[in-house]
């Protein structure tokens, strides 16, 4: 396996939908229906470390122009994301400030949408 940098492309578009300044992402792969694509979910700022609730889509065949999708309904960094039959779940993860001495907020709440529509996202059952 080759790891690679991709550089995103600078128009307004393409910065807005993922500009680089998160860590702790979460992604997973799409295969072809019809087109195979990543999907980039939350992670927190680097600058302030806030947790984020954003959704990036890289298609594979252009990855330097991701699309903005729907925002998850809970910010959160940490997580996992897993696709299957369809569908994207994001899982778990944390909500607090990524700062010294801030008090961990674990996250047991998962949520989902459909990959392959303009779907928003739904709150599932709690991991509790």
């Amino acid at each position: 396996m080759t790891w690679m940098k991709v550089p995103v492309d600078t128009d307004k578009k393409s910065h807005d939908a993922f500009d680089g300044t998160v860590r702790y992402s979460a992604c997973c792969y799409i295969p072809p229906t019809p087109e195979p694509k990543i999907i980039v979910t939350g992670g927190c700022y680097v600058i302030n470390g806030f947790p984020s609730s954003y959704v990036a889509e890289f298609l594979i065949k252009n990855l330097k122009q991701p699309k903005r999708k729907k925002q998850m309904l809970l910010k959160r960094y940490g997580h996992l994301n897993v696709y299957l039959n369809g569908i994207v779940y994001a899982i778990g993860g944390f909500s607090h400030k990524d700062l010294f001495n801030e008090q961990p907020v674990t996250l047991s709440a998962c949520e989902k949408f459909h990959a392959n529509a303009e779907a928003v996202w739904t709150h599932i059952s709690s991991m509790n």
